[in-house]
């Protein structure tokens, strides 16, 4: 099976995640992030197969030389969810997005970019042009719907899934909850990696808040 992943935005919450999970099941991963290792002691973070690459993807193309040839699958994981003056949505959602999935159509490496269905109106606009230039592309690419993503270890995102699953049943709340219905991080993980093993090649879909 190949078995070489390479994860845009790998040492961020849901990236740390993922690049954990994805060395549990014996794939080699390179992450690609301005912040490159993360800074936290944990055997997976050091291990042979997991390589972190410091690059910030809008500024520099350095981090193509940088990575094998053998890449069989792109996760790109780059964006925020409340823009600054220095962290705008164009280049932080919208350009990192046309960079990474227009070279993954190059290559023609299968590609899956991590949006969302509710949020800040300005932060939608740029996930939907995002996905725009995604299902436009001749390339195998997966658009992947999460809600709110959560942890075990971090009581207010806890605490606020909690919310959305108690406001998922009030009919007068349960459209607006549902879109953004919880996830635990883990299990994101795992369904996106799942993607990764046994692709839809039927729709460019994937919806998680269902």
């Amino acid at each position: 099976m190949p078995n070489t992943l390479l994860i845009f935005g790998g040492s961020g919450f849901i990236g740390q995640k993922i690049c954990q999970k994805a060395i549990e099941q014996g794939y080699h991963v390179y992450s690609i992030s301005t912040h490159g290792k993360p800074s936290i002691n944990e055997n997976w973070v050091n291990h042979a197969n997991m390589t972190w690459i410091a690059s910030d993807v809008v500024k520099h193309d350095t981090w193509q030389n940088d990575i094998p040839d053998s890449i069989h699958y792109c996760i790109n994981l780059i964006g925020i969810l409340k823009q600054t003056t220095k962290q705008t949505y164009v280049n932080s959602i919208i350009k990192p997005n046309d960079i990474i999935s227009n070279w993954a159509t190059t290559k023609q490496i299968p590609y899956l970019f991590l949006s969302a269905k509710f949020g800040p109106s300005d932060y939608i606009k740029a996930k939907k042009e995002a996905e725009s230039l995604i299902i436009s592309q001749d390339n195998q690419n997966t658009i992947v719907y999460s809600g709110l993503v959560t942890d075990k270890n971090h009581l207010l995102k806890q605490t606020q899934g909690v919310v959305l699953k108690l406001g998922a049943k009030i009919p007068v709340l349960s459209h607006w909850c549902k879109q953004v219905y919880p996830i635990d991080v883990n299990h994101l993980a795992c369904a996106i990696l799942n993607v990764v093993k046994s692709p839809d090649k039927t729709s460019k879909y994937v919806d998680l808040t269902q």
